[in-house]
């Protein structure tokens, strides 16, 4: 699936199941994995057309040693 069209499905489910109101506060939770990047990537593109903030939450759970280490550090670059 093409970035565009994923965007645009995004775009409709959410207007379809009224998820977001102008104004809102939006907070994506951000592990660092492939889903949850692709899913921050387009709620910031959203963001702007239906007026929402965007924020992303990242928990490091400390079970997983450095590898949960990089995730966290990966998720705070990103942001």
């Amino acid at each position: 699936m093409k970035e565009m069209e994923l965007e645009e499905k995004v775009l409709q489910f959410i207007r379809d199941n009224g998820m977001v109101e102008p104004g809102d506060d939006v907070t994506a939770a951000l592990s660092g994995g492939a889903d949850s990047v692709a899913l921050l990537w387009i709620l910031r593109k959203l963001a702007p057309e239906l007026g929402f903030s965007l924020r992303a939450a990242h928990f490091h759970h400390g079970i997983r040693g450095a590898e949960a280490d990089r995730d966290a550090e990966f998720c705070r670059d990103l942001c």
